[in-house]
């Protein structure tokens, strides 16, 4: 189950239906159409929690989507699913996923984001590093060579242009 269905998500869709797994998305935004040509069924939230093995968050932070994954969404989804947060800290409130993990309603979480990065002395942060069901890792996929290469040509090329005196 894929919350928001932007260009990584639809990356997601094509990766994971290597492995001929059925995708559901969740975005308000989208179409189904579009939706259905990146080979994912579009549903509601509520059905997407409940039905999937894997959720992963691909939406922006705002405070409409502050804690969208909350101690009633968790308590939602089937037992014994994953929820991956590589999208931005805040989208999932800590301290009920934290519970889920506990309880064992939730078997996994992969996150990547934190709400209050980097704050290691958190204890609920804390509690989740060393969850043996977690799997933590930086925020940081784009500071790879090749990334940091493209930000740095992206760069240039803007200073180049607004020397050049073309708008950005």
């Amino acid at each position: 189950g894929l919350i928001g269905f932007g260009r990584i998500a639809r990356g997601v869709t094509k990766r994971v239906k290597g492995f001929d797994a059925n995708v559901l998305a969740y975005d308000p935004f989208a179409d189904e159409k579009t939706v259905a040509e990146h080979g994912a069924k579009l549903t509601s939230l509520e059905d997407l929690l409940a039905r999937s093995d894997y959720v992963s968050l691909h939406l922006p932070y705002s405070k409409e989507t502050r804690h969208l994954i909350n101690a009633e969404r968790l308590a939602q989804m089937k037992k014994g699913a994953f929820i991956i947060n590589t999208a931005r800290g805040g989208l999932i409130d800590e301290a009920a996923l934290l519970d889920a993990l506990t309880s064992g309603h939730i078997a996994g979480a992969g996150l990547d984001v934190f709400e209050n990065e980097p704050d290691l002395q958190d204890p609920v942060v804390k509690a989740l590093l060393a969850h043996p069901h977690v799997m933590a890792t930086a925020h940081a996929a784009g500071s790879s060579e090749e990334g940091l290469q493209r930000t740095n040509t992206i760069a240039a090329q803007t200073v180049i242009d607004l020397l050049n005196g073309r708008s950005i």
